[in-house]
């Protein structure tokens, strides 16, 4: 146990780092750090859609990027702090019912987190049939999402 003490203590260090960070940022920066979020956990997802597509998908590939998909998923509601709605007068698909509906979105990201979270284990076990039936689910979750908290895309 003695071993991993320091790293406890250098993870609490960090995270203490990250959320005062994360509080001294402009709403336009929130929003900002957001948009680059979701670039990277749709990259992260494409990445594993792609390889399932292969003869011979990359286990390790799809590993890292389902790890991604399951860490951004977790985040992800903290992603939306209050003040960085359509409000903060920045360009924003967020619609005002993530702060209204605080509940319904909580409930929509819990979605989320439990299609990352089996995401990532099916990934872990280099289970290749069941991820593929998983893929869709977890597109759904994020649909799930979009279709209520996020103003429509042309």
């Amino acid at each position: 146990m003695r071993i991993f003490r320091p790293l406890l203590i250098a993870s609490s260090i960090a995270t203490a780092a990250c959320t005062a960070y994360a509080i001294d940022l402009t709403p336009r920066q929130q929003i900002e750090a957001r948009q680059s979020n979701f670039k990277d956990l749709g990259g992260a997802f494409k990445t594993i859609r792609d390889q399932l597509r292969l003869s011979r998908p990359d286990p390790i590939a799809i590993e890292q990027a389902a790890h991604s998909v399951y860490e951004m998923s977790q985040a992800h509601a903290m992603w939306f702090p209050k003040g960085t709605g359509p409000e903060s007068g920045y360009e924003t698909d967020a619609k005002p019912e993530i702060w209204t509906d605080a509940q319904g979105f909580a409930s929509a990201n819990q979605r989320f987190v439990d299609a990352g979270a089996k995401l990532y284990s099916l990934a872990q076990a280099k289970n290749i049939d069941g991820l593929k039936q998983h893929v869709p689910a977890v597109g759904q979750a994020c649909k799930n999402c979009h279709d209520k908290f996020r103003l429509p895309q042309d």
